[in-house]
């Protein structure tokens, strides 16, 4: 299985984790759903037109 970090660009460099605050950030409020779909909406602008190997693994938690 392929997490988010490890998702490749055109350059083979990885999404890595350092990427993931930034875009969570960018909506903090939002709800988990949309916050994975803003999270895979990044990994697809970073991977541009890159086969990706694997799937994206994701999980939202809402803690209370």
């Amino acid at each position: 299985m392929q997490g988010v970090p490890e998702a490749i660009n055109a350059d083979e460099e990885m999404f890595r984790m350092e990427r993931l605050p930034d875009t969570l950030n960018r909506t903090p409020e939002a709800a988990p759903k949309e916050l994975l779909e803003n999270v895979h909406r990044a990994v697809d602008e970073f991977a541009g037109e890159v086969q990706q190997f694997d799937d994206l693994t994701m999980l939202g938690i809402v803690l209370k």
